[in-house]
């Protein structure tokens, strides 16, 4: 609610709930912000008295609109499911169509990189598509079909073991840890045993030629999703 004129004026909530005010810069109104938890919720404003009133009613809609249809398919044509996916689509790619005017969300662990305009009943590609990937198909402003792909739990684990066990049987020459890799420390959360290892080289300053080569590698692999 935007309220303005009359700084003296107190708002009331029947049956109580949370309420917060902000005031508004070059006026003297404010805007309160409250939660209308209850089935029946009444709102009122005045300084002694009820000046005014506004009395809220929760009731089903009489008429709702159907979930617009939103088809995301592989190369092959297969309808994909939304959710948690541990598989990568088939050459990296879907394809998206939908019913409505819409837009595609596209996340890198958690970090908007795109987001396309989705046209009613015209394909688009998305291409590109690694783990730590997430699709958001937007209609408005509701959320209609996502997905997320995430490499199975038990697999990470058993690859940061080997990585490890393999990084530390590289010996030989020692090089000078170069700068690029203290740039990809933030990207090892799933591989605790791999960072730790990394932090300890870090330090160290040096490493194994091998392992170096060894270790970039797997960040080429583990950055483009493979």
């Amino acid at each position: 609610m935007h309220m303005h004129g009359g700084e003296n004026i107190v708002e009331k909530a029947f049956p109580a709930t949370t309420m917060k005010r902000f005031s508004c810069p070059g006026e003297s109104g404010k805007v309160i912000r409250m939660d209308c938890n209850a089935r029946q919720q009444l709102i009122s404003i005045g300084r002694t008295k009820v000046l005014e009133y506004t009395y809220f009613w929760r009731d089903q809609l009489s008429n709702t609109m159907p979930k617009p249809v939103v088809e995301i398919l592989d190369i092959h044509g297969n309808i994909l499911n939304s959710g948690i996916q541990y598989e990568l689509p088939e050459k990296r790619i879907l394809c998206a169509r939908s019913q409505y005017d819409g837009s595609v969300i596209i996340l890198e662990d958690g970090i908007l990189q795109e987001k396309r305009f989705l046209k009613a009943k015209r394909r688009i590609e998305i291409e590109n598509i690694h783990f730590g990937t997430e699709i958001r198909v937007m209609q408005g402003l509701d959320l209609v079909w996502s997905v997320r792909y995430e490499r199975k739990l038990r697999e990470v684990i058993s690859n940061d073991f080997e990585l490890v066990k393999r990084l530390k049987s590289f010996d030989g020459r020692l090089i000078p840890i170069p700068h690029e890799l203290g740039a990809v420390f933030n990207q090892l959360e799933n591989y605790p045993k791999v960072k730790m290892w990394l932090y300890k080289k870090i330090r160290e300053g040096y490493m194994a030629e091998g392992a170096f080569c060894y270790f970039k590698q797997f960040v080429t692999k583990m950055q483009s999703g493979r």
